[in-house]
């Protein structure tokens, strides 16, 4: 048996202009994530009933049906190249400009990891592996933070993943993997 604790990476990199993933993506790294909460989308199931004779005769109920997942994504600083990529826009010089009204912003892909325990381990040093998260089409929005007197800022994202139709993907895989990827 294993345990998965924390979260230690995001990786994002923008979509090809057809909205396929790149062959080689130009990752930008986040290496100071704090939480990544996913939650489900769904589509409910629609549920028809037949009734006569004042009983119920039958009930079709339709399977729910996953559209995709949505992250909640909190990291430690604010990241000009991450924000860049995630709600559009640019970043150089030390300077961050959102996009323009009305313009179209590219998708991205993600990579979320997350360090693997086995039993027993006792130190956070005793990475036995890494789950690797991949959102193939991810969108996103500006961050929204809290600047207040002694609290530090902490922009808090949220990202949209959906199935990547130009390379037929689900909106979410993960996999075990032996380590960390090189960072750029």
């Amino acid at each position: 048996m294993s345990a998965l604790y924390g979260t230690r990476l995001l990786r994002v990199a923008p979509l090809d202009v057809d909205g396929g993933v790149p062959d080689a993506p130009v990752w930008v790294s986040v290496t100071t994530p704090q939480s990544a909460n996913v939650t489900p989308v769904v589509s409910q199931g629609q549920q028809q009933e037949l009734r006569g004779g004042d009983k119920l005769i039958t009930v079709i109920q339709e399977d729910d049906e996953y559209i995709g997942v949505d992250i909640q994504f909190q990291d430690a600083v604010l990241n000009g190249d991450a924000v860049a990529v995630i709600a559009g826009g640019t970043f150089t010089a030390k300077k961050y400009t959102p996009p323009a009204l009305g313009a179209a912003r590219t998708h991205f892909t993600a990579e979320l990891y997350v360090a693997m325990y086995a039993d027993g381990a006792q130190h956070q040093s005793d990475v036995s592996a890494w789950y690797k998260f991949v959102f193939p089409n991810v969108s996103g929005s500006l961050p929204s933070f809290n600047a207040q007197d002694r609290n530090f800022l902490v922009p808090q994202f949220t990202l949209r993943c959906r199935d990547n139709l130009v390379d037929s993907l689900r909106f979410m895989t993960w996999e075990e993997v032996a380590q960390l990827p090189a960072l750029e």
